[in-house]
Order: structure tokens, then sequence, then C-alpha cells
């Protein structure tokens, strides 16, 4: 119990700092506001080192803001830019981010950017 509660602070701090604002709308439902906090850059290389597409981007979202399981083809708005949901190369479109599974690590690819006022 310790251990789930210090996750719950230490992921309350994360988003704290580190979270942005986003609407989550799942295939055929109704948008969801919520914090995410964007994670950037992982390369794959023939050397085992991982690059992420400039359009591709790993969501970190709450299981107590968003608590049904994540599809291909839902849609994430943040920063006025719109993600569509999809495989992440693998088989998944999601998976646990932390051991307590209290947030999950959505993969999405970018659809459309936003334009300079």
């Amino acid at each position: 119990m310790f251990a789930s509660q210090f996750a719950a602070n230490a992921m309350d701090q994360t988003d704290l700092n580190f979270g942005v604002p986003a609407v989550y709308t799942p295939v055929g439902g109704a948008p969801v506001s919520l914090t995410t906090v964007i994670e950037h850059g992982v390369i794959l290389a023939d050397d085992g080192v991982t690059v992420l597409a400039a359009e591709d981007r790993r969501f970190l979202i709450r299981v107590d803001q968003y608590s049904a399981e994540p599809a291909s083809g839902d849609q994430i708005v943040v920063n006025g830019e719109t993600y569509v949901v999809s495989l992440d190369g693998g088989k998944y479109v999601w998976e646990w981010a932390d051991r307590f599974n209290l947030r999950r690590r959505v993969y999405g690819k970018r659809i459309s950017a936003s334009v300079p006022a």
C-alpha cells in the first residue's frame, strides 16, 4: 500500500511539473478533458537505440482521468495538434507506464499540426 501511494504522489508531482491539458476522444465517443505528460524521442536504429519520428508521441494518461482502454483510431488533441492512437510499431496501442497500473502509455501519430495565428 505504501509503495502505490508513493507512486500516486509522484505521479501528481509529475503532472504538476510536466502535464499539459489535452482532449481524448474515443472513436464514436464523447471527448474527455484530461492532463497528459508527453514523451518524445525514442530511436529505432540497427544498433538497438531508438528514435521516434517527429510526428510520433507517447502520452502518459492517468487511469483515474480516462478509465476506458485506448483503441486504435481514438484521437488526442494537445497544444493544437491532433494525434491518432495507433500501433507503436509492435502490436499494442498502449502499455502500462508503471507497475501499479495507475497510468497508461498511449502511442499516437500526428495527423494535423497547429496553425500559427
